[in-house]
Order: structure tokens, then sequence, then C-alpha cells
């Protein structure tokens, strides 16, 4: 087996998904299926360890939404090519995968971007669009149809020394939540509201979604911090300010390495 390190970009689309209340299939789920494939199955890697990706669901909700999304995939059923309500049977321990309690109607692929997603999501995940550029870097504000939005980034990794036959990956990441200052409304406690649910989404899973082996919510930081780096004033075209707060986590992941003589 070759080397697999560096796992920026499904960590990445793992936090995405938490934010919007949903967990990515790792395998396609058929007509009939009673599984629903969710975690990382590392039993062909050498020592390799298994990430569960059930534990979003697990002491959470067992009411659930199959969905396969269209072309677009965007929020709302225009996203949506087809879907389904299921239940899940309530996790034992932490497993790999999620079991509905009925075989599923309709097939799910992995590389149209299936997911499952709770069924009673956060109001926060309720148009939330992903933000593709870093606002604060060039002060330019995110048009108006990306926000309320997130952003995330990797900020780097550490590969600290742990044994002859694994490399640990210690990865830090940002998420930047924004949204559009309203009139008549207090702003900052609507971005606070929104940043609570997003926060309570993403410790819910330490897994993140079937990504790593571990991970951590380190700090929270709203952009009027006076000692915040990111702090400033962005507004969009029409002079509406854009108001955001970041979160901070850290994230770990094990991976074998197979070049050690054992003659």
């Amino acid at each position: 087996m070759a080397l697999d390190l560096a796992h920026i970009n499904d960590i990445s689309r793992g936090l995405r998904g938490l934010c919007l209340g949903r967990v990515y299939l790792k395998e396609d789920c058929d007509t009939g299926d009673t599984t629903i494939k969710v975690g990382d199955d590392q039993s062909a890697a050498l020592g390799g360890l298994d990430i569960p990706g059930s534990q979003f669901f697990r002491n959470n909700s067992l009411a659930a939404v199959l969905v396969e999304p269209n072309a677009d995939d965007v929020p709302g059923t225009a996203g949506i090519d087809h879907s389904e309500s299921v239940t899940l049977a309530e996790p034992s321990g932490c497993p790999l995968h999620l079991t509905a309690d009925a075989a599923v109607a309709a097939g799910y692929t992995v590389v149209a971007g299936a997911y499952i997603a709770l069924a009673d999501p956060p109001a926060v995940c309720d148009g939330l669009r992903i933000i593709v550029k870093d606002f604060t870097e060039d002060g330019v504000a995110p048009e108006e149809k990306f926000l309320p939005g997130i952003f995330v980034t990797w900020q780097g990794t550490e590969y600290p020394s742990t044994q002859i036959t694994a490399y640990s990956e210690r990865m830090t990441f940002l998420i930047r939540y924004a949204i559009l200052e309203e009139d008549g409304v207090d702003n900052r406690a609507t971005l606070l509201t929104g940043l609570e649910q997003l926060t309570n989404l993403i410790a819910e899973d330490n897994y993140l979604g079937g990504t790593v082996h571990e991970s951590n919510v380190l700090r929270v930081v709203p952009c009027w911090r006076q000692d915040s780096q990111r702090r400033g004033q962005v507004v969009n075209a029409e002079g509406r300010q854009i108001l955001w707060a970041d979160i901070v986590i850290s994230t770990a992941r094990t991976v074998g390495w197979d070049k050690v003589s054992v003659a």
C-alpha cells in the first residue's frame, strides 16, 4: 500500500457537512440495503484504525433523511435529485456505519455526493451556503447569495513523532461563519445564535463525519474581539456590513507506514 498522508480535502468536506447537519456516504447505498456506510474502513491499511461515521447521530437523533443531490447541490429541494426519510437504529458504542430500521427504497451514490442528514436540523443549517474565498484577506465581501455562509480552510499540519510504524497527523482547521447585517435587529445576537448551533454540531461528532480519529473545538473568536488578527470591517456593494466569527478545530489522524523491516 502507498503512504496516505494529508487528508485536508476530506476533513474540510466533513466539516462543511456537519455545519449543514449531514454526514457524507463513503460507499454507495443500494436499493434494499439497511447499512448506510458512513465510516472509513481502514482494515486494508497496515495497522489502520477504522474511523466511525455514526457518532453524529448517536444519542442525538434517529430521524434522518437520505439524500442524492443533483448537479446544482444548492440548499432546499432544488438541489435534490431524490431523497427519503429513514429511521436509524441507535448505534451501540460507536460503530463504523449506520443501520436503518427498514430497507432503503432507492439508491444513493458517492459520486453524486450522497449524504444522510438530520431530519430536523438546527435553524442555522437552513439556507447556509459555502463561501469559497476568504473575504478577510482583501476586504471584498461575498455576494449576498452566499450569506449566511461558512468558509472552511486548513491552517496547517504537524507530524509529531509517534512510533516507527505510523505517522500522526495533527491538523488545524478554521470555520468562518458570516452573516449579512440586517436593519432593526441585534446582528451580534443573530451571529451568536448561529455560531452556538454550528459549534454544537461540530462538537457532536469527534470523528467529523468519519474523517478523523479525534477532534476538538479549540476556540471561537468573533470579528469584534480587540486582539483578533481578523478584526476589521467588511461591507458589500450596498454598504451593508458583514459580521463573522471563527471556529478553530484541532484534528488528528494516524496513518500506517509499512517500510519497517521485520527480518
